[in-house]
């Protein structure tokens, strides 16, 4: 770009030398993400090379004979010349917000309802604690627009001494808490994402709170869980002047951010921490910048035994509850919540300037935001209470369901309200520390393609109680990642036939054995080879499928099917065909059904996602490998 010495004398030759440039710079917005404080992200700088367009615009007889344009004409060029600019300035928007809606936040927003399931489960508590103006699942039902909402409710006056009590038993005044452990778990409907099982502690005071999980399934799963941080040891604390996270090293992975009063906005990034949105906006939610209208109903008449509410906002209904007693006690509550629209908002903020003739404009901020569906065809959420031998009626079970289908179960256990104590981070435990720097040593040793690998594996003794499940789950992890790396075929079957025990002993599934299976394979694959990849696949991963019922190995061929995982799809086929007790119909259709997945890999190779899941799961090369070692006629490899 010319810079100009000294300043033209005459608006003609203003004209002739102008140069125009617009600016737009990409500036992140209030992100908590690692840096956690605001930072250039991207820029674009177009300049627009006017001279000879403005030479071509000028009338030809008054610059041949070199007399100077008029100041009219100068003035009309340079209106010209911004009206480009406009138009660039335009195009520009148009194109950011084109680039915006092209993405995929299909998984996004799955991974947002993962989050939001298991922080409903934990926010439950202090929505209780206000039973009287209870209005359960907010996380669910607001939608980003902070329109206000209109409560209406269907008296049932006998319940309302019976609502009071149940508001005193949940009431979390100063100086008390309650605190409590559970196991949560969603189902597949998690697209490219394996579903996640965690269990996790919790505890809650009226202006603060901390979220620590312990150990999840699926074990031997790196990336691609339906959580956007790893779920084994990881801490959320939020509170009047803190929102924190911490990763399972202890380390902050988010700077400390104040919770203000602005409404917060969903712009995760499309691989981070919806978690931390979810958190924040919880937390405006419950101070008292959540307006609700309140009447009564007396249109309808009382459910009999139950205390009926609806939420409506813009005349529609955004919610549904019921709250059924028995015996005096509260026993359930029902929702049935619609769908919600969010506007999501792009994480990169755009400041756009122009310049003309030296003159500077601000043409303000530009942040691409686009709607969808949330919780699209809605959802019914189901809680169960039961008074326990100490009289304290509490939550013990939460599920959501769509279309009859489940898609997130959680079962409580050691509710205990009590007196307040400090909600600082809990000493690590030294063995889960211990052997999450050996599994971070054996991550090291793939990514480098070590060919040798000399593991300490941990002793049978190490790999039992006494010691406590998640030390056990993280040796044991160890074990497995070791063994493969190392080559050391016995030891890792050993290993996987303990971790089977493990997941069978906690009821668990054995689904999560089987994405266990496949996630380790995918690993060995990319790492350790083709030829060692087919080993773990025919050894491992195919009697894995081969172990499931049959409803449930349909399952997995319809998921891998959806997912383009081919080479594990034609896998989990042969372990149908095989079955004994396979259906003479379903036998039939999937003989045809290995030709036509293998003619749809060859001719969409090319299109299939490749997904970016650090530890392997490159699709394509998985699929191209299984295929070749099937067409060779291998089955299994003969023990080394």
């Amino acid at each position: 770009m010319t810079n100009w010495k000294s300043p033209p004398e005459n608006d003609a030759e203003a004209v002739m030398q102008t140069w125009a440039t617009t600016h737009c710079r990409a500036c992140e917005g209030w992100r908590p993400i690692l840096l956690g404080s605001w930072r250039n992200v991207r820029s674009f700088l177009i300049g627009l090379w006017t001279m000879g367009w403005l030479v071509g615009s000028m009338p030809l007889g008054g610059w041949a004979l070199g007399a100077p344009p008029d100041n009219d004409i100068a003035r009309k060029l340079t209106e010209d010349v911004a009206g480009e600019i406009d138009k660039k300035l335009k195009e520009m928007r148009s194109e950011l917000q084109s680039e915006f809606d092209s993405h995929d936040w299909d998984a996004v927003l799955l991974r947002k309802e993962s989050v939001d399931s298991f922080l409903a489960s934990v926010f439950l508590f202090q929505e209780m604690a206000e039973l009287e103006r209870f209005r359960p699942f907010r996380l669910f039902h607001h939608d980003y627009t902070n329109k206000p909402l209109a409560e209406t409710v269907v008296e049932n006056p006998p319940l309302r001494e019976a609502i009071r009590r149940e508001a005193s038993n949940f009431a979390l005044p100063p100086g008390r808490s309650v605190r409590f452990k559970a196991t949560g778990r969603r189902y597949p409907y998690c697209r490219m994402d394996y579903p996640v099982v965690m269990m996790f502690e919790a505890s809650l005071s009226t202006s603060e709170g901390r979220m620590a999980g312990h150990w999840s399934e699926p074990l031997l799963v790196n990336r691609g869980l339906d959580f956007p941080i790893e779920p084994n040891r990881f801490e959320v604390t939020w509170g009047p002047q803190k929102l924190q996270l911490f990763e399972n090293h202890g380390r902050v992975v988010a700077a400390t951010e104040q919770v203000g009063e602005k409404t917060p906005v969903f712009n995760n990034p499309p691989q981070l921490f919806s978690l931390l949105d979810s958190v924040r906006l919880w937390k405006w939610l419950y101070g008292p910048q959540s307006e609700v209208t309140f009447s009564f109903d007396s249109a309808q008449s009382a459910v009999p035994g139950a205390f009926v509410y609806e939420l409506w906002r813009d005349q529609a209904r955004v919610q549904r509850a019921e709250l059924r007693f028995a015996h005096g006690r509260l026993a359930r509550i029902t929702c049935q919540q619609e769908a919600t629209p969010l506007l999501h908002h792009s994480d990169i903020v755009y400041s756009m300037t122009r310049e003309v003739v030296g003159k500077v404009t601000n043409e303000g901020l530009f942040q691409p935001t686009s709607r969808r569906q949330y919780l699209a065809g809605g959802r019914r959420i189901d809680v169960v209470f039961d008074g326990g031998s100490d009289g304290q009626n509490v939550p013990v079970r939460l599920t959501i369901e769509c279309n009859g289908q489940c898609l997130f179960s959680l079962r409580y256990k050691n509710v205990q309200y009590g007196p307040s104590r400090s909600l600082k981070l809990d000493p690590r435990d030294p063995s889960v520390l211990e052997a999450s720097d050996r599994i971070q040593a054996v991550y090291q040793a793939l990514d480098e393609h070590r060919v040798r690998f000399e593991p300490t594996y941990y002793a049978v003794g190490d790999l039992a109680p006494p010691v406590n499940l998640a030390v056990q789950r993280s040796r044991l992890k160890y074990n497995i990642f070791a063994a493969l790396v190392a080559r050391d075929w016995s030891r890792l079957r050993d290993g996987l036939k303990r971790y089977r025990e493990l997941v069978s002993r906690d009821a668990i599934g054995d689904d999560m054995y089987v994405y266990s299976i496949e996630g380790l394979t995918q690993t060995c694959y990319e790492f350790c080879g083709e030829n060692d990849g087919w080993r773990v696949a025919s050894d491992c991963l195919a009697p894995a499928y081969t172990a499931c019922g049959p409803g449930e190995l349909r399952a997995h061929i319809g998921r891998l099917i959806d997912q383009n995982r081919i080479g594990f799809a034609l896998l989990a086929l042969r372990a149908a065909s095989a079955r004994s007790d396979l259906d003479v119909t379903l036998g039939r259709k999937l003989a045809i059904l290995e030709p036509l997945l293998r003619q749809r890999f060859s001719s969409n190779e090319n299109r299939f996602p490749e997904p970016n899941y650090c530890y392997a799961d490159r699709i394509n090369y998985v699929t191209r490998s299984i295929l070749k070692d099937l067409d060779a006629g291998k089955m299994s490899h003969e023990e080394k």
